[in-house]
């Protein structure tokens, strides 16, 4: 049997074609199921974290660390693990730290929760202390609040309230609920 040779270019394409999906399918990644536009499951999660935000001259105006940041896109948040966030601004450098963070993407909003604490320092001034177990932060307003028994004490001075807010921008503090103050006068003696 003789074949005829118009035969061998269809023998050939098809060779060629096998060749071809054959080499498509054994190089394709895996197949993965279509994203849940409704999971509240993370699209991320980064440890040891970094973060730096400069101002328009360059200069470092904060940063922030932390042991894991989970993003959870549907609620646009930010989970994040022992965060430490340090402020640097003329005349004073300010340090929170908490055991756990939630950072609204929207709102440009931290909350932290869990032994919060905050360090001001200032030259030639004693350092300040807020400790409180939540502190909601808008670093850009430069504006904390909290809901929780809170203590603030700078030297010898001590306040203790049941919730506080204060606006730096405006060097404005308010305390609510039962608020106790401790302070030493100039003159030395305590009240």
């Amino acid at each position: 049997m003789q074949i005829p040779y118009r035969i061998y270019p269809i023998i050939g394409l098809s060779l060629i074609a096998a060749a071809t999906f054959w080499l498509e399918r054994s190089t394709r990644a895996p197949e993965t199921l279509p994203k849940d536009p409704f999971s509240r499951a993370p699209d991320f999660i980064a440890e040891n974290t970094i973060t730096k935000r400069f101002d328009k001259t360059g200069n470092l105006q904060a940063h922030m660390t932390a042991e894991k940041i989970t993003h959870v896109p549907r609620e646009k948040r930010f989970d994040m693990q022992a965060p430490v966030l340090h402020f640097t601004q003329p005349g004073q450098v300010i340090h929170v730290q908490s055991k756990t963070g939630v950072a609204w993407e929207l709102q440009e909003q931290i909350d932290l929760a869990g032994d919060v604490q905050v360090v001001r320092e200032r030259p030639r001034l004693p350092v300040s202390t807020l400790n409180s177990e939540t502190l909601q932060v808008w670093p850009k307003d430069q504006k904390i609040q909290t809901n929780s028994p809170v203590v603030l004490a700078e030297g010898k001075q001590r306040i203790q309230a049941q919730s506080m807010k204060a606006d730096n921008l405006f060097g404005k503090v308010s305390f609510h609920g039962k608020v106790r103050v401790d302070y030493t006068p100039r003159s030395g003696k305590s009240k």
